[in-house]
């Protein structure tokens, strides 16, 4: 596209250069090339200044784009109604390709009968219904009981909520 552009402008310019030459106004014609630079300048100074913006972003490992991390918080919620929660906090960084997820998930104190084995069939079902939608996403999911703990964790930090 950058290359279309350029090419375009080019085109343009040392063409009307060319008609100038035969007008009275060939007086302008020198400032052709600083005018093409000038313009060339200002269409492709945006390309590059998003992404210094993006990766710079990704160091800082910020989060990704709201409306991405709204869709993956539909897809969480979608797929977590029958299962047992209190609240689920969850946290998203994107580094290039990449989509990291973490949800801190507060059981309830009922079903108190929850095994491992079945926390991993939760974690497990959450994160093939995540991939479907974000392939490139690696998921960590963390239960706990304790309230105190799971907020203390996220008090501070950038995180949607899902609550029951």
């Amino acid at each position: 596209m950058i290359n279309g552009l350029i090419s375009l402008a080019v085109g343009l310019v040392f063409g009307l250069a060319t008609i100038l030459q035969k007008t009275s106004f060939s007086r302008l014609v020198p400032y052709a090339d600083p005018l093409l630079v000038i313009i060339l300048v200002l269409i492709t100074l945006p390309i590059p200044l998003k992404i210094i913006i993006d990766s710079t972003r990704q160091l800082l490992l910020g989060s990704p784009q709201l409306n991405l991390q709204q869709q993956i918080k539909a897809v969480f919620e979608q797929n977590v109604n029958a299962l047992p929660y209190q609240e689920i906090w969850l946290r998203s960084t994107k580094i290039g390709e990449f989509i990291y997820l973490h949800a801190f998930w507060l059981l309830p104190e009922q079903p108190a009968d929850l095994k491992v084995q079945d926390l991993d069939c939760i974690r497990q079902g959450m994160i093939t219904a995540l991939r479907q939608e974000f392939p490139n996403l690696e998921v960590d999911i963390i239960f706990t009981r304790d309230s105190h703990w799971a907020e203390e964790v996220n008090r501070n930090q950038a995180a949607s909520m899902v609550s029951n």
